[in-house]
C-alpha cells in the first residue's frame, strides 16, 4: 500500500515537472519570437529611415 502511494506521487511530480517544462520552453520560444520581431523592425526602420536615423538607431 505504501510503495502504491509513493510510486502515485513520483508519478505526479514527474508530470508536474514535464508541465512546467513544457511551459518554460513556450515562455522561451515566445521571447525568442519578440525578439525576432523586434531586430526585424530595426532592419526594416534602419532600412526605411534616412542615413542619420540609421546612425541614431544602432
Amino acid at each position: 500500500m505504501i510503495w502504491q502511494v509513493a510510486f502515485f506521487f513520483l508519478v505526479l511530480a514527474i508530470f508536474f515537472m514535464f508541465f512546467k517544462m513544457l511551459q518554460m520552453n513556450k515562455k522561451f520560444e515566445t521571447r525568442q519570437q519578440e525578439r525576432r520581431d523586434f531586430e526585424l523592425s530595426q532592419r526594416r526602420s534602419a532600412m526605411l529611415g534616412s542615413k542619420k536615423d540609421s546612425d541614431i538607431s544602432s
